[in-house]
């Protein structure tokens, strides 16, 4: 399946939450990319996914992230990955939070959820679809150029602050091409060991799912294999964009 095939179009509705919407953006066989908004206050389920490799990138506000042994804040241009079982509820502390979540595999029914406040019992994944407003609309199509094939164009979307963009190249070329606090994440398959640290085999060390930036990239590039095309995943926030952002 093509990269511009994988695309989701804004006008297939956000699904609606207890705690805000969301929508999925990006779908292929190793990774889904979905766009969360959680409204002022307001907490997703206390939740894992036994199978999937997840990581948020948080976009704008600041939210709270709750795990089994304690709490931390992340605010806009921060990232985390959760392992397969790690339990966490996320809360939105300032504004509207608006967050991305890969997930590797996609695969919405992986969930079990061990608490919630909106006293949904189960674990089955909402499928009541829902509409946004003229502002989240834009920013949705906004998104959906930035992804798509035939448009890619690194372009600003203001309202969030930053740029979002999928490139195929090597991880040597990301490297020298961006700056340290640009995130990232591979979208084909993982970033290997070079086979010599390991003896024959190849070890995935940054895979779909995962989000690292170019500055902890470079820094474990001396292990990694960096002459293999991949496609990748990449947010870049400017200095005053994320200052913005966090407002």
């Amino acid at each position: 399946m093509s990269n511009r095939a994988q695309i989701k179009d804004p006008k297939h509705f956000p699904i609606l939450k207890p705690w805000g919407w969301e929508v999925e953006i990006w779908n292929s066989t190793h990774l889904s990319i979905i766009y969360l908004n959680i409204d002022n206050g307001k907490s997703t389920s206390f939740h894992c996914h036994p199978n999937k490799r997840t990581g948020y990138i948080v976009l704008r506000g600041e939210v709270e992230v709750e795990f089994l042994a304690g709490t931390k804040r992340y605010k806009a241009g921060e990232r985390v990955n959760f392992r397969p079982s790690l339990f966490h509820r996320s809360t939105a502390i300032t504004r509207d939070v608006v967050l991305l979540e890969l997930e590797s595999p996609p695969n919405k029914n992986d969930l079990v959820r061990l608490e919630d406040s909106n006293n949904r019992s189960d674990s089955v994944y909402e499928k009541t679809t829902m509409a946004v407003d003229e502002l989240n609309q834009s920013i949705l199509q906004s998104l959906y150029e930035s992804l798509n094939e035939s448009t890619r164009s690194h372009q600003k979307i203001d309202s969030l602050g930053c740029s979002i963009s999928v490139e195929s190249a090597t991880p040597r070329q990301m490297l020298d091409k961006y700056d340290d606090q640009v995130i990232i994440s591979p979208v084909s398959f993982p970033i290997y060991t070079e086979r010599c640290l390991t003896g024959s085999r190849y070890e995935a060390i940054v895979q779909p799912g995962d989000v690292t930036t170019i500055r902890d990239l470079r820094r474990m590039s001396k292990v990694l294999e960096m002459k293999s095309s991949n496609s990748f995943f990449l947010v870049n926030f400017g200095a005053k964009n994320m200052a913005e952002c966090t407002k």
